[in-house]
């Protein structure tokens, strides 16, 4: 009898140190995106972040073509992540994983809320392009074939540096801006948005 319970304690070790490995506990977190992509439900979000810090809000897609719902992580928080299903109805398979809010702790290959254009330059190896500003797909990089970033889904907001009214309108609309630009260096724009695509291949 005492052979079968030692057993069964064994099992349930195992258990709890495999569930430990998939994610860490809440309050523990290493704030890497990431490591977000093991959670493909909204169910299992709250079974491991628990009922207070999950809710659902609606986004739209761009140009007004519709409404998605998705499910929030630490809704209202600088640390609040939007969570895209394939199966929105049913809040299942994830999609994708968004963060936008300021000062967030998330980051994704060094990349974080806030990271500048400057920074993004070193980071990618060299220069690249990206969209004007001021329409609903500006700043979008372009990291370039080589770029160390390549892959990498962000959007950039134009900062509120002075700069004359030429210089800003150079940046503005359907156009594709080089970082190497005078205009860009001045504005030195920063992230404002991270996305990362749950891997279809898997």
């Amino acid at each position: 009898m005492k052979r079968n319970l030692y057993l069964i304690l064994l099992v349930l070790a195992g258990c709890t140190t495999q569930k430990d490995q998939l994610a860490p506990p809440p309050g523990q977190l290493d704030f890497i995106l990431d490591s977000l992509l093991i959670y493909d439900s909204e169910q299992a979000l709250i079974n491991h972040f628990g009922t207070d810090n999950i809710s659902r809000d609606t986004m739209w897609y761009p140009e007004g073509m519709g409404q998605y719902m998705v499910t929030l992580l630490y809704p209202g928080t600088n640390n609040e992540v939007a969570f895209t299903w394939l199966d929105s109805a049913s809040y299942m398979g994830l999609d994708m994983i968004t963060v936008s809010m300021d000062s967030s702790e998330w980051s994704t290959r060094g990349v974080k809320i806030g990271t500048t254009m400057e920074e993004l330059i070193e980071m990618n190896g060299g220069h690249f392009t990206f969209s004007g500003f001021g329409w609903d797909y500006g700043g979008y990089p372009n990291w370039g074939s080589e770029g160390k970033l390549n892959g990498l889904d962000i959007r950039l907001n134009s900062s509120e540096e002075m700069m004359a009214q030429e210089q800003l309108d150079s940046l503005m609309g359907d156009r594709t801006v080089s970082t190497k630009s005078t205009a860009a260096r001045i504005n030195n724009p920063t992230v404002s948005e991270i996305k990362v695509l749950k891997n279809r291949e898997e």
